[in-house]
């Protein structure tokens, strides 16, 4: 697994991580993306079994019918890895660049 980036925040109240996928448009989701997002449950799964934090995953991309299919589908495909269908949605995010930082700076 090969997160396009790695975030980690602290602020006054709490700490944010989170893997950043940066959605282009030139991967098929089927294909591709479905790939990368159950590499990312497998990797959460080992983190939550091994007592270690779980970052978010945020899928960031401009094209709103990506994002709104990715969003459809993360849980489908968690739920493949045995991740249910609540924690998927709250493990990733399919969101334009604004509201990527606005959750990052949440802290």
């Amino acid at each position: 697994m090969k997160p396009d980036c790695y975030i980690e925040m602290a602020g006054s109240r709490r700490r944010r991580i989170a893997w950043v996928e940066l959605d282009i448009g030139t991967q098929t989701v089927s294909g591709a993306v479905q790939a990368k997002l159950r590499r990312y449950c497998r990797a959460a799964r080992a983190r939550r079994a091994a007592g270690d934090p779980v970052p978010r995953v945020l899928i960031v991309s401009e094209l709103p019918t990506r994002r709104e299919r990715i969003a459809e589908l993360a849980p489908r495909f968690a739920r493949k890895e045995g991740i249910d269908a609540a924690t998927a949605r709250a493990l990733f995010s399919a969101v334009d660049e604004a509201a990527a930082v606005e959750e990052l700076v949440r802290c």
